[in-house]
């Protein structure tokens, strides 16, 4: 198994691919049809309220900008919100269509707005689950039996299992050059939202990223009773391929905002519970003989 094919069975794109052909296919369509007319009319305005016209100029150049009309928005929105099943506000103003460097922090205000346009077609709910909680935007949308099934295939990438490189000259997410990460799914060599250009030392991550893992054999039949069945499921599955590509795979290394390095990995993890820990081994294993073989 190469690594293309492996990150291809994880990739969200194909849950995306298929859910908008079954958008465009099913009646909400007409809802969406009216969603999209009601987002340009609003988009088209002029406000008296200089700070709001300035919001909205910089969020309809951005939408001309990338030839995104009312439909195709709203097609995106709903597809975040079943990918995602609950989100929040500030999430979904993060959306790849809606991030936008022009927008900055006023683009939470507007992409509320936006949702309030939208609330009364019910595409998706609103839930504010206790006092002080974010308002939490949830799918309302009842999915297919195989949608279901592949969005619970791809929810977090496995390890992975060729060498890992950091690039510092590749253009990246959020216009950050230092990179790391999947083929298909490149990555900042920060965590979340923790960019910044500070000098970080790149080899640490390379190195990190290719200390050699495999599965403990004797220890792999056994399930996390603690965990959730989603996750016994998502580690069994990722357990078997990993097996099925030859047993010797790498874990992803990133920063945080202080510099500490973190392994990325959901359903294994070095740096997770017990039971992650228990089902790794070290791939390259030496027998220790002497003082001076380590």
């Amino acid at each position: 198994m190469e690594q293309y094919t492996l990150e291809s069975k994880y990739s969200d794109n194909l849950f995306k691919q298929y859910f908008e052909m079954f958008i465009f296919g099913s009646d909400l369509m007409e809802k969406i049809i009216i969603g999209g007319a009601a987002y340009e009319e609003w988009l088209s305005q002029e406000f008296s309220w200089e700070p709001k016209q300035e919001r909205l100029s910089a969020w309809r150049k951005h939408m001309l900008e990338t030839d995104t009309t009312g439909v195709s928005l709203i097609v995106e929105l709903l597809t975040h919100i079943a990918l995602k099943e609950s989100c929040s506000i500030q999430g979904i103003a993060g959306m790849q269509l809606l991030g936008n460097s022009e927008v900055g922090k006023d683009n939470v205000t507007t992409t509320g707005e936006f949702l309030c346009l939208l609330a009364p077609l019910k595409l998706f709910e609103v839930t504010n689950p206790k006092m002080g909680s974010l308002r939490m935007i949830s799918n309302a949308i009842k999915l297919p039996d195989e949608l279901v099934k592949l969005k619970e295939n791809i929810q977090f990438m496995p390890p992975v299992i060729e060498k890992v490189y950091v690039n510092p000259h590749n253009i990246g997410v959020r216009s950050d050059p230092r990179m790391v990460g999947f083929k298909r799914h490149k990555k900042t060599v920060f965590l979340n939202n923790n960019q910044h250009y500070n000098p970080v030392d790149l080899e640490v991550l390379e190195v990190l990223s290719n200390v050699e893992f495999s599965l403990d054999l004797n220890l792999t039949h056994l399930i996390d009773v603690e965990a959730d069945p989603l996750k016994q499921k998502a580690t069994a599955r990722v357990k078997q391929d990993m097996l099925d590509a030859g047993n010797n795979f790498r874990f992803i290394h990133r920063y945080d905002a202080r510099n500490r390095q973190y392994a990325s990995g959901w359903q294994l993890n070095p740096q997770g519970n017990d039971y992650d820990k228990a089902q790794l081994s070290l791939a390259r294993k030496e027998i220790l003989n002497n003082a001076y073989n380590f």
